[in-house]
């Protein structure tokens, strides 16, 4: 009985290596903004593919990330976020590599990925599924340092509006960017003539900033906000955290230092202070001191 049920087992091993994957939870990818991603899709190598898509199901209408259909890829059934950013990773699909290349990942690309094959005039089914988080990392700087808070524009359209905010400040505005100029009218007064573009022209939807001689108030989550025409305010872009913190580099040095050097003198002070008490106490001295005596000679 043991026998027939492993044999039951191994076949369907096999028959599920050979109609597809065996699915359980999704694989988890773990990225940076600005890295190239590859999303992994095999099928059959022998089949004749006529349609590859790839979607994101949590979006508008299932956006579709990538399609390829009729040889050839299909950007106007793209989502426009995503178009110009995805390639098949071999352009010619060889061994059943469906797998894409998604470039320069942004925040707003973390979510879940589905991958559809076509064949043999067949409707497409899922052949692979996984999940892309897109997290910055933790800044750490130390006072007086300048630093970058990095963050790109989802798309190439005209940038109507940038917004780095604090939402733990009143007001919130760490930098307002629009009519095609900073604006300083509405930014927090920390933060005035200490925050500018990295690169005044944006280009390639570049819209980090950089902030200048970091105190320990500058410690806090920033977020990035950018406008391109939408009804409502949009999700933000970016999201950095910073903890300005004195470490061991010159900065925390001086003052790991100067704390030495307060309790040395401290130390000085006390042991003078001690040792003065000491020589200005009186001594104890006999007024009519016992005269010394000889030891007399016997007769």
């Amino acid at each position: 009985m043991s026998a027939c049920v492993t044999w039951m087992v191994f076949v369907g091993l096999i028959g599920s290596s050979v109609l597809g994957p065996v699915y359980g939870d999704p694989e988890q990818i773990k990225a940076k903004p600005g890295e190239n991603v590859t999303l992994q899709c095999r099928g059959s190598k022998d089949d004749n593919v006529v349609m590859l898509r790839w979607v994101r199901p949590d979006l508008e209408s299932r956006g579709y990330v990538f399609v390829f259909r009729d040889h050839m890829i299909d950007e106007e059934a793209q989502y426009e976020a995503f178009r110009g950013r995805v390639d098949l990773r071999d352009p010619e699909m060889k061994d059943g590599d469906f797998s894409v290349i998604l470039k320069n990942v942004r925040i707003s690309d973390t979510g879940s990925y589905e991958c559809y094959v076509g064949t043999n005039g067949n409707k497409p089914k899922l052949i692979n599924n996984m999940s892309l988080k897109v997290e910055y990392p933790d800044i750490t700087a130390e006072p007086g340092q300048t630093v970058t808070l990095t963050c790109r524009a989802p798309s190439s359209s005209e940038i109507r509006t940038l917004e780095w905010t604090r939402p733990d400040l009143d007001p919130k505005y760490v930098f307002v960017y629009w009519n095609n100029q900073p604006d300083p009218v509405n930014q927090h007064p920390s933060f005035k003539e200490r925050v500018e573009l990295k690169d005044s022209q944006m280009k390639d939807g570049d819209v980090s900033v950089t902030l200048k001689d970091v105190t320990f108030t500058d410690t806090g989550t920033y977020e990035c906000r950018v406008f391109q025409g939408q009804s409502k305010p949009p999700e933000p872009t970016s999201i950095v955290h910073l903890r300005v913190s004195a470490g061991h580099g010159p900065v925390g040095l001086a003052v790991g230092l100067t704390v030495v050097g307060i309790l040395l003198l401290v130390a000085a002070a006390v042991v003078g202070f001690m040792f003065y008490r000491k020589r200005s106490r009186p001594t104890d001295q006999n007024p009519n001191p016992r005269p010394e005596q000889t030891p007399m000679n016997p007769k």
